[in-house]
């Protein structure tokens, strides 16, 4: 058996593993399960995960929603900048404002809406 044949076969295999996953967890079958999967094999990287924001221990410099968390080892939770008249950047918190400069910790963001 030649490499493309052996490949070939493996990439069947993991095809039928992904379409069963699908009909089990999300209860996709036939032709929309093999129309989602043409799909991701065209581009595998999730569109999502294209534009991913990194961590950073600077604060936010405009408005919008942004994870944060207070360590790495933290659950990250969303929170949501607002800018104030005096340009001050707060975070929205108990219907108040708190300065951002005032949250130590790590951000991401801000987040893009869905399409």
């Amino acid at each position: 058996m030649s490499h493309d044949q052996s490949s070939g076969q493996s990439n069947e295999g993991l095809k039928a593993k992904w379409l069963e996953t699908m009909a089990r967890r999300f209860h996709i079958t036939g032709e929309d399960a093999e129309d989602i999967y043409r799909q991701m094999m065209k581009d595998p990287t999730p569109p999502h995960r294209a534009s991913v924001p990194t961590w950073t221990t600077e604060h936010p410099t405009q408005i919008g929603l942004y994870w944060y968390r207070r360590h790495a080892a933290d659950k990250p939770f969303i929170v949501e900048v607002w800018k104030l008249k005096s340009g001050l950047l707060t975070v929205a918190d108990l219907d108040q404002g708190t300065k951002c400069a005032s949250w130590d910790g790590q951000w991401a963001g801000p987040l893009e809406p869905p399409s």
